[in-house]
């Protein structure tokens, strides 16, 4: 995601079962541009991962606070 318009900072976290980032981005960007740029992001990401990590399955959510 780095390079992303409005992208204003990424955390992320890991454990033995999965791993997420959070992925914050600066008020005023439209919720659906964002979160269709990050499933875009992933998408090109994907095939690059561990085949086990394809099979586990990427997933992209979106969360409003």
């Amino acid at each position: 995601l780095k390079g992303a318009d409005g992208l204003v900072r990424v955390e992320s976290t890991s454990d033995a079962g999965g791993y997420v980032a959070r992925v914050h981005f600066a008020p005023g960007t439209a919720p659906k541009d964002a979160l269709a740029l990050a499933e875009v992001r992933a998408a090109l990401a994907t095939p690059l991962l561990p085949q086990a990590v394809r099979r586990a399955g990427v997933r992209v959510s979106a969360e409003r606070k």
